[in-house]
Parts: C-alpha cells; structure tokens; sequence
C-alpha cells in the first residue's frame, strides 16, 4: 500500500470525491443517510460544508475542515454512513466505500 501525504494547511478549503466500494450505486437512494451522517460530523468536528453532490456511486464535497483534521473528517463520515446504511437495509459486515478518498486544495476563489 502506497503511503499517501496529504498537504494540510489552517484555512484550506478542499475538493474531495468519495467513491462506494466497486461503485455500488447505493448513494442517492440512500441520500438522507448520507446528508445525516456528514452533518452529525460537520457538527461535532466544526467541519464548515460550503457545498456537496450526491450521485449514485460517488460524492463530491467542497469543506473546510478547520481546526479538523481532513482525513479524520472523511473518514467518520464514511464510517458513520456506513453503520447506518448497514443497519437500515438490514446488510452484513462487509465494505460499503473504497479505500481513501480524492482531495484537491482550493487555491484561490477561481479555483472555488
């Protein structure tokens, strides 16, 4: 496994993209899910969510993590979204996302 060095700055907002595990189309019919679990988070880490969109086997989020650390932040949303998702739909254990996730930093407001 590669080790992946994410460059994170105070004040960064970021681009990030997370795919379900082999691109299982189980986002949009399960949006609510997924909107919940990313509040839940922006609230307890004081994530600041600029804008989002739900597709079926994908997400894409711009957000500024703050004082959060990015990877932490994604990585209990996905968690969170998962042992819902499971739950509601009555699943086993099993994968429901793909490893890591896709980030680009915002490097000015064109760029936003």
């Amino acid at each position: 496994m590669s080790n992946i060095r994410r460059f994170y700055n105070y004040g960064n907002r970021y681009f990030v993209t997370c795919v379900a595990h082999k691109r299982t189309p189980i986002l949009v019919n399960n949006a609510r899910l997924l909107l919940d679990s990313i509040d839940t988070v922006a609230g307890e880490l004081s994530l600041d969510i600029h804008a989002y969109v739900i597709l079926p086997d994908h997400f894409h989020m711009l957000i500024d993590p703050k004082n959060a650390n990015l990877s932490g932040a994604i990585r209990k949303i996905k968690l969170r979204f998962s042992t819902r998702f499971k739950a509601a739909n009555e699943l086993p254990a099993g994968r429901t996302w793909q490893n890591r996730f896709w980030d680009h930093v915002i490097r000015d407001e064109r760029d936003y």
